[in-house]
């Protein structure tokens, strides 16, 4: 703990002179107390943060075993410090003065201060205050530059484990329902310790697809008027002979156009989509993914072989943008903006945001029709739709969006905590994170009133329809602002997609189509070991696929079954079947949970 509190101590000394489970299955681990061997890791690298009060943390966790605890003693007012990055509130300074802390302020007889450093700094001053160990009670962890369970081990934060039943249970409910077991299987370890408040949890309903691949439908019809002939006998491109079609329809009319630049098809400068698009519709993943059991990555599989030979074929076509592979400053979700928007693209990685005509230009004559787009299935070598991966949906991590308690904070101020944020675990708490106040307590906020929302930002009509004011719904008040999407508690219900558009949801059918069976789960965690091991395997395969993905795609390596091989090979003499191996046995401790 000296030597990494030293470190980054001088290195935010450098930045300042800048710019001035139940872990294991066990379904009663939460009634438990902490076991010792977290106490006295914790109380060794404690240093500044106390050993009185984790002594008296971990007495109250014996008595919580022993069914002896009493419930939060509300008469005494209690001061709790927070660590959280800042959003742009917009009618507030800061979270201290938002209507729902007050609420909850007054709720639980105490102060809740949040420290909050400037935008862009977060990650220097989060760092700033472990190396100092002046720590707040209570710190949002996703600006940690390492994960809950290093923070635990340096003494950081503590193990929530022992306490969540007594203190946090509509929490502890929510972890133990059996519709929450991949969310339950990310916040516990392997061995059944919980270091965090998750901000990010759900009612069970299904989160939307936010991107995708995504295609110019008004160009497909212009040239076909309107009765495209995919080969396979749909109305919209599935195989990869549709995409054969429709990529050859696209060139032929920015052929014609005389454009200076297009694409019918842009790829990012890896050549494949990292998150899985297209590659899924070959039955492999861009990354690590999970097929009966059993780990693999992608990029070294023969359904990856085949799909370079496509993507290979289809660029010696004109189909692919010729350049892709210099464009290394674009975000996967962001290609070559000047051909996307300036309608010279016609498939391309896209957002909900550029559904329909929201890319249109009326003005200049520009209008597009976006619709989302399913991965080419490779119906050659027998691909059906079997394989499922989303990109965009990689499962619950258990890693951003949480909550720590520090080791500093005393046992009376992490139940009050604990009090204060299991209230938004209820269905009432949860709505007001979420959406913020309706009905009296809206009429009674000054700054409701001042917004004109005296009735609230949402109310349910005579038919039990869940409605928002109309100036939320069109943006012209900001209503995220208004809850607390970033404290503790639930944050998506069956609400949260009462008002989405149709064209967001009909897309995520599409995007969300082959499923996320294959998908490897964000919350299983390698160890410390593991990780430096994989760290150091990856920076060298990861270099040398980059390098040569391009190559094969483009032509200037020849691409065959024998120079694949040795690119595998290599890739394994890197180190990725040593890593396939860390995520093999990462994945099963998970399954064990």
């Amino acid at each position: 703990m000296k030597k990494r509190a030293l470190t980054v101590l001088l290195t935010a000394a450098m930045t300042m002179s800048l710019f001035a489970g139940c872990g294991n299955g066990d379904k009663d681990s939460g009634s438990q107390a902490g076991d010792s061997s977290q106490a006295d890791s914790g109380a060794q690298s404690r240093e500044s943060a106390g050993e009185g009060e984790a002594d008296s943390r971990e007495e109250a966790g014996s008595g919580d075993e022993a069914g002896e605890s009493s419930a939060d003693d509300l008469s005494q007012h209690r001061e709790i410090s927070a660590w959280l990055y800042a959003d742009d509130y917009k009618y507030f300074g800061s979270r201290d003065e938002s209507p729902l802390v007050k609420y909850l302020n007054e709720k639980f007889n105490c102060t809740v201060t949040f420290q909050q450093p400037p935008v862009g700094s977060e990650t220097d001053s989060f760092n700033l205050m472990l190396g100092s160990s002046e720590y707040t009670d209570v710190m949002e962890l996703t600006y940690s530059i390492d994960s809950p369970a290093t923070l635990y081990e340096d003494g950081v934060i503590i193990d929530l484990a022992p306490y969540l039943e007594t203190y946090m249970p509509n929490y502890y409910a929510w972890l133990n329902d059996p519709a929450h077991e991949e969310e339950r299987r990310a916040l516990y370890d392997d061995e059944g310790h919980c270091f965090v408040i998750t901000a990010e949890a759900g009612d069970g309903t299904p989160s939307l697809v936010w991107g995708g691949m995504v295609y110019r439908k008004d160009i497909i019809d212009t040239m076909t008027g309107g009765s495209p002939a995919y080969p396979s006998g749909n109305q919209e491109p599935v195989t990869v002979a549709d995409w054969e079609y429709m990529l050859e329809l696209m060139k032929q009319y920015f052929d014609a156009a005389n454009l200076a630049d297009s694409a019918a098809l842009i790829l990012p400068y890896q050549g494949y989509f990292p998150t899985g698009e297209l590659l899924n519709g070959f039955g492999v993943g861009g990354g690590f993914y999970v097929e009966d059991g059993q780990v693999h990555y992608g990029p070294t599989e023969q359904g990856f072989y085949n799909y370079l030979v496509k993507m290979h074929e289809w660029y010696e076509k004109g189909y692919i943008y010729q350049d892709f592979a210099s464009r290394t400053n674009d975000l996967f979700y962001q290609p070559n903006s000047a051909l996307t928007y300036g309608g010279s693209a016609g498939v391309f990685f896209g957002g909900y945001w550029q559904l329909e005509e929201k890319m249109s230009m009326p003005d200049y004559g520009l209008n597009m029709m976006v619709k989302a787009l399913p991965s080419p299935l490779d119906a050659e070598h027998g691909e059906n739709g079997d394989f499922g991966i989303i990109g965009m949906d990689g499962g619950f991590s258990g890693t951003s969006g949480v909550w720590g308690v520090s080791t500093a904070c005393s046992m009376e101020n992490m139940i009050r905590f604990m009090t204060w944020s299991d209230y938004m675990f209820t269905e009432e708490g949860s709505m007001m994170k979420k959406y913020g106040f309706t009905g009296e307590l809206a009429a009674a906020d000054s700054l409701y009133q001042e917004l004109g929302l005296e009735k609230g930002i949402y109310w349910f009509d005579e038919n039990g329809n869940f409605v928002q004011d109309e100036r939320i719904v069109s943006g012209e008040i900001e209503g995220m602002g208004l809850g607390g999407n970033r404290l503790p508690g639930m944050n998506a219900n069956k609400w949260g997609y009462a008002l989405t558009e149709q064209s967001w949801l009909d897309a995520d059918k599409v995007w969300a189509s082959l499923g996320k069976e294959n998908n490897y789960p964000n919350g299983a965690t390698l160890t410390a070991q593991e990780s430096a091991s994989f760290t150091d395997y990856y920076n060298k395969f990861q270099d040398y696929s980059n390098s040569m993905i391009p190559k094969f795609i483009m032509g200037t390596e020849e691409l065959t079954e024998e120079s694949f091989g040795a690119y595998v090979a290599q890739m394994n003499e890197y180190g990725v079947q040593e890593s396939v191996k860390l995520y093999q046995a990462a994945y099963e401790r998970y399954l064990n949970r």
